[in-house]
């Protein structure tokens, strides 16, 4: 916590010294305004009075003041006027003594450790008691005023807003309205946990609480606090009491329809103060899930009291807190808890939907730890151990169970780039969604990405988004920086990319524009509100006020020696500590619309809130001029995708185009099941999603701002997945001779969402010529089966289905359809060239005549220009002379099946990379001597016929 300066004590307030005697005396009737109550009769007759010297006032404030706040700190109170530092930590001073409440009312001490332990739920039940208070009562009529002296300082979020009670005083009139005023004073803090305090003026004879139904009975005053329909209308400057309050309730019509018989607000004193202390809507309701802590608790008031005996019972210690788990369907989950005391205890589990409840006790949970087993999917419950000692009870913090099946970390904040002066604080931006929730581990590279090392601000893992470097080093200018995020599912996912540009420290006081949300070349519009965010560094550490504002550039240029720029716009005092912190500055200015003049320089100036100190004065002129609309010039499109893609990664990419001036902020939005639209920290023209099938009907647009321009926004575009058309099973060839007249059925087996089927051929000619890419529909086919009645005009034929579904095979691509392999189909006998197809009879089938008709010679007329071989040159050639060529590779199509049987379109040797079983061996030769084969074994067959007739 930083350094405070002491809160100053402030003028004690006068006890009123007149009595109700004297008042009684002079006639002077008791006029207490106390919500509305006007004056009351005159007080009886001075003997119906008795003096109170020994009075006694107990105090608790309200649960909001109890135990641990919304930030995690507790809130405790402090005997005295404290300044808000555990160091000024005490439990009595003078008239003023702390003590805890157990569940009997019996009173415990309170120390520095055990202060902030609950003693009945979560309510630490600390209470201020006053002792001593003087005056009188009448006990006649009920009238009564009792004063006491001393403060208690309430630590509001664990002492970032201090605020004190002092000298508190009670007037109660005869209808039995009461009110009690003291003064209120402290520091204005700052919630959200900067520790810069700011001593706020004291606030005398303010009515701190109202009271309706007092009575007195013997020695005891009982009453009840006012608060439920009691309205608040705030001040107009919260700063300034004479500025007129808003004439709008700052309880929401909503609020009150929400809780027709509960909803109010404390005295209006009291929550113009915390408007000024940063605890605003902490006194009224507002329609949150805390109101019901916001009631002020009743007074325990006594006109004769003083300390109390104490009990010794020590309040419920929680020592072990059970923890969140993320479990997988089907695990077993333990959860521990442990407390101490010195009575004995005993335990409760309880479970709730959620941290707000309601509870519900677990049956047979009385152990202080908790087995869950076989867990369900999508589960979602708190829970929480309940510790009793005799009647104290204590709850251990609430430990949420979540069950879902393993998702692998899917990107979904990417990292900025970041510009920092040296040694600056900053934040490193980078998230994943994923179950279990993803850890990161943070990286950084020297060399543009080619090697990453483990940094920031250590090597462990961490589970934030948005990690801290407390100061940035000078020499992480130029480097990059990512996160690789791990959940257990599938190695760790490393993030997009950002990068440090880290500035020089000035060596003086230097202001100059946020480039992240002001790009070179943004302009301000004077017409319009705008946020202009303004960072600096070179300023030391200021030990006095701060002014901050806008000022005319010709006005700070003239500026002299005692220049404060009482007339600026957004005039701001700042206290030390507050927006500076080492030496950097950090604020956002909001200039009212039309509250610059046109055509008129402004800088946005940094000084010393010192006459005569110049040392701090910084400037940044303001570029203003001209603003344009964002205008949407080409529309993201709608992205259909595959499950699974036939290459590449599973992802998406929506593109938008925008028109403005300056360039505007651009962020992508999500919106799920036509849910509310959401924030994807994507920035850029264009958005590139990794999806699953989970993220089919998601809808993505871009938002686009400029200053203070209404955002415009894209058209939705919206992204499907499905199942692309796959091929699972090729047509096959039929199996033996295929015959004119046959019937031929081919089948392809596919999956995908809205497949079409068409069947296509390609005639002989085409494949034997090279024209092998030629293929035609063939009409009516239009079934995953084709049937044909075979012919031969069929034989060498080729056929492929074409396949097509209503997905692409790539995201957003044009491509929806997938091709079998082509399958030849051959007509005809089965003819093995070179080997007769029969063994011969030994006799011919027919008599031959007793003399050829031409005795064949020994060797053929005409010598053929090469031996031919006993086989072919190679299986599947084919043995038609006629043809003029042989068909080239088809690299176009898979390998073609045929049946078996050689015919003149191939056999069933056909090699792969082959057309049909042809040979691409370039051998043109072949065909020729391929015939000439032929005819000299026909040659030969005659011959030897011939000689066994004649040897017969």
């Amino acid at each position: 916590m930083l350094n405070r300066p002491p809160l100053f004590d402030p003028e004690a307030t006068v006890p009123i010294s007149r009595t109700l005697s004297a008042w009684s005396a002079a006639g002077v009737s008791l006029a207490l305004i106390a919500g509305g109550v006007g004056a009351v009769p005159a007080l009886a007759a001075p003997d119906d009075i008795t003096p109170v010297s020994t009075a006694t006032l107990e105090w608790g404030v309200n649960a909001v003041s109890q135990g641990t706040s919304n930030s995690g700190a507790c809130s405790y109170f402090v005997a005295g006027i404290a300044n808000g530092t555990d160091a000024d930590y005490r439990s009595v001073e003078g008239n003023v003594t702390l003590l805890k409440r157990g569940a009997s009312d019996e009173a415990l001490r309170v120390t520095r450790e055990n202060r902030c332990l609950p003693m009945m739920g979560e309510d630490s039940r600390q209470r201020a008691l006053f002792t001593a208070g003087t005056g009188q009562y009448n006990a006649t009529t009920g009238e009564a005023h009792i004063a006491w002296t001393g403060a208690f300082t309430v630590y509001s979020y664990g002492g970032l807003v201090p605020w004190y009670v002092k000298d508190p005083v009670l007037d109660v009139d005869a209808a039995g309205h009461g009110v009690i005023r003291a003064t209120l004073g402290g520091s204005a803090g700052d919630p959200g946990g900067s520790g810069a305090i700011t001593p706020l003026t004291p606030v005398k004879n303010a009515t701190i609480l109202e009271l309706d139904n007092v009575s007195i009975a013997g020695n005891t005053i009982t009453s009840t606090p006012r608060y439920a329909g009691v309205d608040y209308f705030p001040l107009n400057d919260p700063k300034n009491p004479a500025s007129g309050r808003s004439a709008t309730s700052a309880i929401s019509p909503a609020t009150k329809a929400g809780n027709p018989t509960g909803w109010g607000a404390w005295p209006t004193d009291m929550v113009d103060f915390h408007y000024r202390s940063g605890l605003t809507t902490y006194w009224h309701s507002s329609g949150g899930s805390g109101d019901a802590k916001k009631v002020p608790y009743g007074v325990t008031l006594h006109l004769a009291g003083g300390l109390p005996d104490y009990a010794d019972i020590q309040p419920i210690r929680i020592t072990q807190q059970p923890r969140d788990v993320q479990a997988l369907t089907g695990d077993t989950v333990t959860l521990t808890a442990a407390a101490t005391t010195n009575v004995p205890m005993t335990y409760r589990w309880q479970s709730a939907p959620s941290w707000l409840g309601p509870w519900t006790d677990l049956e047979g949970a009385t152990e202080p730890t908790l087995v869950l087993p076989d867990l369900k999917k999508g589960n979602k419950t708190s829970y929480r151990l309940q510790v009793s000692a005799g009647k104290l009870t204590a709850n251990t913090r609430e430990a949420t169970v979540e069950v879902q099946d393993p998702v692998a970390p899917v990107e979904d904040l990417t990292p900025r780039e970041r510009v920092v002066y040296a040694g600056q604080r900053a934040f490193v931006t980078s998230g994943f969604s994923g179950y279990p929730t993803p850890t990161y581990t943070p990286q950084l590279s020297r060399d543009g990405g080619a090697t990453w090392v483990n940094v920031l601000p250590g090597d462990g893992l961490l589970d934030s988004r948005a990690m801290i470097v407390e100061a940035v080093p000078a020499d992480w200018d130029g480097t990059r920086y990512r996160t690789i995020a791990s959940n257990g599912v599938g190695p760790g996912v490393a993030s997009s990319v950002g990068g440090f540009t880290v500035l020089p420290v000035p060596a003086t006081p230097t202001l100059r524009l946020n480039v992240e949300s002001h790009p070179v070349g943004s302009t301000f519009d004077v017409t319009k509100l705008h946020n202009i965010d303004v960072v600096g560094a070179g300023f030391g550490a200021p030990t006095g006020e701060l002014v901050f504002g806008i000022v005319p550039t010709a006005e700070w240029n003239a500026r002299g020696a005692d220049y404060l720029a009482t007339n600026a716009i957004n005039r701001v005092e700042i206290g030390p500590g507050w927006n500076i912190t080492n030496g950097y500055f950090d604020r956002t200015l909001r200039p009212a619309a039309n509250s610059l003049t046109p055509g008129v320089d402004y800088s946005a100036v940094l000084l010393s809130a010192t006459a005569g100190d110049r040392s701090l004065d910084a400037a940044i002129a303001l570029p203003t001029g001209p603003i344009t609309a964002p205008v949407v010039t080409t529309q993201p499109r709608s992205v259909v995708a595959p499950v699974t893609p036939a290459s590449g990664a599973a992802e998406a990419v929506f593109t938008a185009g925008i028109t403005s001036s300056p360039l505007p902020t651009l962020n992508w939005q999500r919106s799920v099941n036509g849910g509310a639209w959401v924030d994807l920290a994507a920035s850029g023209p264009q958005l590139r999603v990794a999806y699953t099938a989970a993220n089919s009907g998601d809808r993505y647009r871009v938002a686009a701002r400029v200053g203070s321009e209404p955002t415009v926004y894209s058209e939705p575009a919206t992204l499907t997945v499905g199942n692309a058309a796959a091929i699972t099973g090729q047509p096959a060839a039929p199996t033996g001779t295929v015959k004119a007249g046959d019937e031929v059925a081919l089948t392809v087996a596919a999956q995908g969402d809205g497949l079409t089927y068409r069947w296509e051929r390609r005639a002989p000619e085409l494949r034997l010529r090279g024209l092998a890419s030629l293929w035609s529909a063939i009409p009516g086919a239009d079934s995953a089966t084709l049937r044909f009645t075979a012919s031969q005009a069929d034989s060498g034929a080729s056929f492929r289905a074409v396949v097509s579904g209503t997905v692409p095979v790539l995201p957003g691509g044009d491509e929806f359809s997938v091709t079998t392999a082509p399958v030849l189909i051959t007509v005809g006998a089965v003819v093995d060239p070179g080997t007769p197809s029969e063994k011969p009879s030994e006799q011919p089938t027919e008599k031959p005549t007793e003399k050829p008709t031409e005795k064949p010679t020994e060797q053929p007329t005409e010598k053929p220009t090469e031996k031919p071989s006993e086989q072919p040159t190679e299986p599947g050639t084919p043995t038609d002379p006629s043809s003029p060529e042989t068909s080239p590779t088809e690299t176009s199509s898979p390998a073609e099946t045929s049946v078996p049987g050689a015919t003149a379109e191939g056999t069933s040797s056909a090699q792969p990379g082959s057309d049909g079983g042809l040979a691409h061996t370039g051998a043109a030769p072949v065909l020729p001597l391929l015939g000439a084969g032929v005819l000299l074994a026909l040659g030969a067959l005659i011959a030897a016929r011939a000689r066994r007739r004649s040897e017969a």
